[in-house]
């Protein structure tokens, strides 16, 4: 009987060692956010997501907003009022390169001529050369007061000059 209490406790004792003394091993969280392997990886790829969400977000009513400004441009009336200013100031070059050119304006070539013109808050002027009476001198004066001088050689053009 002896060795049947042994083999007993044998077999208790090496069932208890295997039923309580391991540890177990083999259970680990998988997400990052948990048990910390990868967390710098995990936080970064979440922040991106984030960012590339907000990103397309605001792309989105951008686009909106775009699509909204070109249906109002495309709007008729939008177009005539285009093509009316387009025109009107098409007539207000002509005018003003006509009064430029215009023959009758100078009775001589000693005498200085030229002309002026107030457009919407910008200033164009014009005035024979008065060093080389071949040549007008077109200033244009904006409302902000930058200045621009185009020299207008008129033998360029074959007229005869003012």
């Amino acid at each position: 009987m002896k060795y049947f209490n042994k083999v007993i406790l044998t077999i208790i004792a090496v069932w208890a060692n295997i039923a309580y003394g391991t540890p177990i091993n083999d259970f680990a969280f998988k997400s990052p956010a948990f048990n910390g392997n990868g967390y710098g990886t995990y936080v970064l790829t979440i922040e991106n997501e984030q960012y590339t969400r907000q990103q397309s977000i605001l792309s989105a009513l951008q686009s909106a907003q775009q699509a909204a400004a070109a249906a109002q441009q495309n709007q008729p009336i939008n177009q005539f009022l285009t093509n009316l200013e387009s025109r009107i100031y098409a007539q207000v070059s002509q005018n003003v390169a006509t009064q430029m050119f215009a023959g009758g304006a100078c009775a001589s070539n000693s005498t200085v001529c030229g002309g002026s013109i107030n457009f919407q808050g910008n200033t164009l002027s014009w005035i024979k050369d008065p060093t080389n009476p071949t040549n007008i001198l077109l200033t244009v004066r904006d409302n902000v007061g930058n200045t621009t001088v185009i020299n207008v050689p008129l033998n360029s053009f074959n007229m005869s000059g003012p």
